[in-house]
């Protein structure tokens, strides 16, 4: 009974701190419009297949209420989860994300391989002695991380006399190639999903590497921020990615 008692508790705060907006008569109510649902959405908008504690951290939110929060926008489909064994990674449902993409992206952004790969792509041919201290951890963190980016076919090693040297793969402009248009079908599933739950969005003009989407309820406007022009954010492509 007092557990039962401490979930409607936990419940009651969660509501009390961030209530559904109010919907005017004779339209319907979408779960995104919610302060804390859009900053999560928005986040994994940007940052695909990574998981709600990373978000949680990104946005300074409660575990619980990123849980919360998640579980309201993946009951709408408006988020996926990823198959994977491990930590629930998720991504918004229209991003309609392919199983090579979802590898990639869990690599990246759920199993936490972005500043590893951001160094190797700025600075191809290190070892990975010299990207663990770059990136500041463990050799044995560096090693795993290297490894997980191998498997997943962003990174390649190769042998020079005694050292081992990592170069960013083909995969990377690849995926950054196809970005543009992926977002772009993005941006419109997502906008006449807003606008079969008749909440009148309007998408304002490009503003570089995101967009503004407009929500119209009743009297008010809300705004969506959405990428644009890359799936791997903070990590840009160099010319010289070997194939």
């Amino acid at each position: 009974m007092a557990e039962r008692r401490l979930g409607q508790a936990f419940r009651s705060r969660v509501l009390e701190e961030e209530p559904d907006l109010e919907v005017p008569a004779g339209r319907e109510e979408s779960v995104l419009m919610n302060p804390n649902r859009q900053r999560i959405f928005e986040y994994l908008s940007f940052y695909p297949c990574s998981s709600l504690t990373q978000a949680a951290g990104a946005l300074g939110m409660s575990g619980p209420t990123a849980q919360w929060h998640a579980a309201k926008l993946a009951r709408a489909r408006y988020l996926q989860a990823v198959p994977t064994g491990r930590a629930q990674l998720f991504y918004p449902t229209a991003l309609s994300l392919e199983p090579r993409d979802l590898t990639v992206l869990t690599a990246v952004n759920g199993l936490g391989g972005a500043k590893l790969l951001a160094l190797v792509v700025a600075h191809p041919g290190l070892t990975l002695r010299q990207l663990s201290d770059a990136a500041g951890v463990g050799i044995g963190a560096a090693r795993l991380q290297a490894l997980r980016l191998v498997a997943a076919d962003l990174a390649v090693v190769i042998a020079d006399g005694r050292y081992r040297r990592i170069y960013p793969s083909g995969t990377i402009l690849h995926l950054e190639k196809g970005a543009r248009r992926k977002l772009r079908a993005f941006r419109q599933r997502l906008l006449k999903r807003l606008e079969h739950e008749k909440m009148r969005p309007t998408l304002r003009a490009s503003l570089s590497r995101e967009q503004e989407l407009e929500v119209h309820v009743g009297d008010r406007t809300y705004v969506l921020r959405l990428p644009t022009s890359s799936l791997l954010h903070g990590i840009a492509p160099s010319g010289g990615a070997h194939a």
